[in-house]
């Protein structure tokens, strides 16, 4: 029995450091993405009015 709570006791550990990642990753996405659409916007001011599509 013992044995088990530390098995489960380790997975729960492992889970929490995976959602870790997975949240410092998400923020990391959002950052990316953020930055791509500030991009996005400097090039159709480059392009000007009427000229996106070209």
């Amino acid at each position: 029995m013992s044995q088990q709570l530390v098995s489960l006791d380790a997975l729960a550990t492992r889970i929490n450091e995976q959602q870790a990642r997975i949240e410092q990753a998400w923020g990391m996405t959002l950052e990316l993405a953020k930055q791509a659409g500030e991009m996005l916007i400097e090039a159709k001011r480059l392009v000007g009015h009427g000229n996106w599509l070209p």
